[in-house]
Formats: structure tokens, C-alpha cells, sequence
């Protein structure tokens, strides 16, 4: 039975395995209702899924879960406006060149290797862990306190 509050992504995470037919459903349900990817996690989930190969490897339907059950544990959020900025305006300067990143949570962006990869494509430095040479932490949106 589909928890109708969550839509789909219940029924996907029911097993705790994201298999790439499931995937493919849930692409396939995303893209039928248009009107909804106006909106919060539609909107988010999405360009998440779009981003997947078509034959997606298991780290990215891991990560695929790992987003699903992120958006599920949050709930729906009726109080939220229409449109939710997610980014400082105006943007920080980032200096990227030389400069250590530390990356926590689910991000809009993509999977935590394709975030990486955008830095380390800019110069950053990734670490797995905060230091006290920790330029920059940047933590996901979704569903970070």
C-alpha cells in the first residue's frame, strides 16, 4: 500500500532497495505529473533521477535511496512558500583554488560524488572529515537542519 502522504517513494524504499526498474518507475511517474516538479521534493528528486545513467551502477541507486528515505523521514512541509531560496543573495565569494572542502548530508546538486567532483574541478581539496585547515563545509539541503 502507497503511504499517500510520501507519494511513490514509500513503496520504493520498502525494501530498503532501489533497483534500476524502480528507478525507471519512478522517473516515469515524476515526468507524467508535470505541474508537480514545481514543487518541494518533486522539484529536487526529479533532477536527481534525470541525472541517472540509464543503466544506473548500485552507488547511484544507493544514493538514489539515500535521498528517498531523507525526503520521506522529513515529511511534507504545508507551511513552506512557494519558492524556497536555497542560496545566499547575494552568493559568497568561494575561493576554490588550494582550499580544503569537507561535504555533509544529500545535496540538490547530485550524488556526494558528483559534488566533489565539482569542486576538485575548481582546485578545491576534498577531506573526509573537519579539521582546523577546513576552509569550507558545505552541507546538503535536503533535510539538514
Amino acid at each position: 500500500m502507497t503511504d499517500h502522504r510520501h507519494g511513490e517513494s514509500c513503496d520504493v524504499l520498502a525494501d530498503n532497495v532501489v533497483t534500476p526498474q524502480e528507478a525507471d518507475a519512478l522517473r516515469r511517474w515524476l515526468g507524467a505529473a508535470g505541474w508537480l516538479k514545481k514543487f518541494w521534493p518533486a522539484n529536487v528528486l526529479s533532477q536527481r533521477i534525470n541525472q541517472l545513467l540509464d543503466a544506473p551502477d548500485k552507488k547511484e541507486l544507493n544514493d538514489l535511496r539515500d535521498a528517498l528515505r531523507r525526503i520521506v523521514e522529513c515529511g511534507v512541509f504545508d507551511d513552506l512558500p512557494d519558492t524556497v531560496e536555497i542560496f545566499d543573495d547575494p552568493a559568497p565569494a568561494i575561493v576554490f583554488a588550494e582550499r580544503t572542502f569537507c561535504l555533509t548530508g544529500v545535496f540538490y546538486f547530485g550524488s556526494r560524488l558528483k559534488c566533489e567532483q565539482a569542486v576538485t574541478e575548481r582546485g578545491g581539496i576534498i577531506r573526509r572529515t573537519v579539521s582546523g585547515s577546513t576552509n569550507y563545509v558545505i552541507v546538503g539541503g535536503i533535510c539538514n537542519p
